[in-house]
């Protein structure tokens, strides 16, 4: 518990009032409202841009618990696109704020039937970098890979990744 205590504390990241890490995801160019008919995204419109075209260059990162890695840039990227993905429940911190948790699908269509693909979340990171250092952070029960590419800067999980056991990840799902 100490140990996840001060990984919360290195990475700014804490829980709300609700009991959901710096509140509700944030997606860039997304603001929403709720209202008599629910929760609405005015003037929102999906890109689907996920298609990975090329190998992944990032590894695996295996365990249950805290993954950390600090990035330096010398100057705010202009585009950070994102593939994240594991194989059990995941929260993703970008400087703090929570970006993404997923995955949204692990290889299976939503009637239950196995597709024989790993399915990967894309993000667009972009707002939450800056010039300086950054810390990327996710906690999960399994096995995690992370690749994002910063302008000509790729950020990939391997094994210069910090990670730290949590035996209370179930707390996070």
């Amino acid at each position: 518990m100490m140990a996840a205590i001060l990984w919360i504390a290195a990475t700014g990241m804490e829980r709300s009032a609700a009991g959901e890490p710096n509140g509700p995801i944030e997606y860039p160019g997304m603001k929403t409202v709720v209202d008599a008919q629910g929760v609405q995204a005015p003037d929102y419109v999906f890109r689907n841009d996920g298609r990975k075209t090329d190998p992944w260059q990032a590894q695996w990162i295996a365990g249950s618990g805290w993954f950390r890695k600090e990035v330096m840039l010398d100057a705010a990227p202009a585009q950070v696109a994102a593939r994240v993905t594991s194989d059990a429940p995941y929260f993703l911190w970008v400087n703090g704020k929570l970006v993404s948790r997923g995955p949204v699908d692990q290889g299976r269509d939503y009637d239950g039937g196995a597709t024989h693909r790993w399915l990967f979340d894309c993000r667009d990171l972009t707002p939450y970098f800056h010039h300086g250092k950054n810390v990327i952070a996710a906690i999960g029960g399994g096995r995690f890979i992370f690749e994002a590419q910063a302008d000509k800067l790729l950020v990939k999980s391997d094994a210069t990744w910090r990670t730290a056991p949590s035996h209370d990840v179930k707390d996070w799902q």
